[in-house]
């Protein structure tokens, strides 16, 4: 790389520039038409969730640029609670404040809650299994669901892996996400991991180069000590990084005090709710208090949240084991968060009351307000910090293992994607890869929606459709 790009380079990138002010932009009418539409579609849990996010904040409507997507991923994936939630809350915030994000979380997470705050009401009448068409479309959805996952990997892999050191650790981060299982902090470990080596990895190139300018002995060896060191830092970056905004303009105004009360806030809030478990509490107090406490230390998103609450709701005797399979059967077949779940066992464990409605709304509320919480208090500290050479070194790490993330949840969501509707494995999950109409499904998701511009809610209607023909020709 020349001088005088570099030069040409470090001009084009104002260290105070920030991104496009967004709060005349957002309209509350916008809200609505972005995420009501997803909060009905998103089958196929937080992977898909974060291909939709992606196909329709940064191809469509284009609310952030790619990397700053990719960053807020990464955020959010190193976060306890449901990752997809907190990647669309943190979208809505940096467009229109606070108001703005959480009415986008009452848009994306209300639908589901009601509907299973319904199914609790009549649990009693359901049959551990769901009707047979039921099952042959949220098939369909689900093989459309995986290759929007496969897309928006190809599509962010496209803007983020630009050299050496993020193609090892893209591939290193999704290997060890498909073969390591069981190990709740995974992710977390993976993504702090990318950060950590592209930031050891900047500093050590910096000093190198330094050091060879310094045994020159001319006399301008300070101007070529910072100049390589400013090489190194642009080499580290993708050009994507180069050309965005350093700093991202909220919707609103926020300053770090008030992002540390926040966090405090969240800290306070999780003592609270481990008193409130340690002594006998009101029944209503209990499900805010043990949502919250799940809300707070699940790393590993939806498949972890499930077996943790399993424990909890059943082991107190809100409901029979019975009663929460059914819940994870029409949870694993509705689209949204798996975090929903929360809202079946609040109402639940209110039954026979008047409030029953109310328990669903207190587990919603206790199991999503963490998360919540911490992204509100960690973005402004992102957003003042990230311009620093020092963090931008860690994000390119941290964006590539997030994309080698987003890879292994192409082959997660496709090795348990279909549900065994017929014979004696019936309710069984199965691979895509032994379905050829489904795998036909995610092979023309993948092709149509990624370069022939096919709309993502289109998509997985018509997987649902193709499903549902399925169904019509086995019985």
């Amino acid at each position: 790389m020349t001088e005088e790009r570099v030069q040409v380079m470090a001009q084009d990138q104002p260290q105070d520039l920030e991104l496009e002010s967004m709060e005349h932009k957002a309209s509350y009418v916008e809200l609505f038409q972005a995420y009501l539409p997803l909060a009905f579609i998103s089958f196929g849990g937080p992977q898909a969730h974060i291909a939709l996010f992606h196909n329709e904040f940064v191809e469509k409507r284009k609310w952030i640029p790619g990397n700053i997507f990719v960053e807020l991923f990464a955020i959010a994936q190193s976060l306890p609670g449901p990752a997809s939630t907190q990647l669309g809350y943190s979208i809505a915030l940096l467009r229109g404040g606070f108001l703005y994000a959480f009415v986008e979380f009452l848009i994306w997470s209300v639908p589901g809650s009601l509907i299973l705050i319904g199914i609790a009401a009549g649990v009693s009448s359901f049959n551990n299994s769901l009707p047979t068409w039921l099952s042959y479309a949220v098939n369909g959805m689900s093989a459309a669901a995986v290759g929007l996952v496969a897309i928006a990997a190809y599509k962010l892999c496209t803007k983020v892996i630009k050299d050496n050191t993020s193609i090892v650790l893209c591939a290193v981060s999704a290997a060890l996400a498909i073969s390591v299982t069981g190990f709740a902090w995974l992710y977390l470990a993976i993504i702090i991991g990318g950060g950590l080596i592209t930031f050891i990895e900047g500093k050590v190139l910096a000093a190198r180069k330094g050091g060879i300018q310094l045994e020159s002995g001319n006399n301008s060896r300070r101007e070529s000590v910072a100049q390589n060191t400013r090489e190194s830092l642009v080499q580290a970056l993708s050009q994507e990084e180069l050309e965005a905004p350093a700093s991202a303009q909220f919707g609103f105004k926020l300053s770090l005090r008030y992002a540390f009360v926040i966090l405090g806030i969240w800290l306070v809030l999780l003592i609270v709710a481990i008193v409130i478990r340690a002594i006998n509490s009101p029944r209503a107090l209990d499900i805010v208090g043990s949502m919250y406490f799940v809300g707070s230390i699940i790393f590993g998103g939806g498949p972890v949240v499930i077996p943790m609450l399993q424990s909890y709701v059943v082991d107190q005797n809100w409901m029979t084991n019975r009663e929460f399979l059914i819940g994870l059967a029409f949870i694993n077949s509705m689209p949204g968060p798996n975090f929903n779940l929360a809202a079946y066992c609040g109402a639940l464990a209110l039954r026979g009351s008047p409030l029953m409605i109310i328990g669903g709304f207190l587990g919603t509320l206790g199991i999503f307000s963490p998360g919540l919480l911490l992204m509100s208090g960690l973005i402004p500290l992102w957003n003042k910090y990230r311009k620093l050479e020092s963090v931008q070194l860690i994000f390119k790490g941290m964006n590539a293992s997030a994309v080698g993330l987003v890879f292994a949840a192409v082959y997660i969501l496709a090795m348990k994607c279909i549900v065994i509707v017929q014979g004696v494995n019936s309710g069984n999950v199965d691979s895509l890869t032994n379905h050829p109409v489904y795998t036909s499904i995610a092979l023309l998701t993948f092709s149509f929606s990624g370069f022939l511009n096919l709309h993502a809610p289109i998509a997985i209607l018509l997987g649902c459709a193709t499903g549902l023909i399925d169904y019509a020709i086995h019985m």
